[in-house]
């Protein structure tokens, strides 16, 4: 009780959580980004990808992708590990390419997942 009466009155001088955590790398700041929902089986054109280390696992990664869509240059976070491992092998001087997002089912789960063809 007597920790909690103290913090109450130093309630100001805490340390926030953004403050705490380290701060996750910044990339294609400039741009806006997109919902990906909005991107199903629409075709893209990719850019520019950049791959960062996902909190979901030790070697997990997630994509972060300037595409243009509908004449629209945007940035899209992709997470989907089919579509991260496709977008990977991807040799530099194939870029810029086109792709479609699309959804697919797992036979085995059963769940929904985000691929790219």
């Amino acid at each position: 009780m007597e920790n909690e009466k103290e913090v109450q009155g130093n309630a100001k001088e805490l340390p926030v959580l953004g403050d705490i955590l380290p701060k996750a790398p910044q990339v294609l700041e400039d741009l806006t980004p997109i919902d990906k929902e909005k991107l199903v089986n629409k075709e893209l054109t990719i850019f520019e990808m950049h791959f960062l280390p996902s909190g979901y696992g030790k070697d997990e990664k997630f994509a972060v992708v300037k595409i243009m869509v509908d004449g629209e240059v945007n940035k899209v976070t992709l997470g989907s590990r089919a579509i991260v491992d496709k977008l990977q092998k991807v040799p530099v001087d194939k870029i810029p390419f086109k792709a479609t997002l699309v959804t697919r089912k797992s036979q085995e789960s059963g769940r929904t997942y985000y691929d790219i063809e």
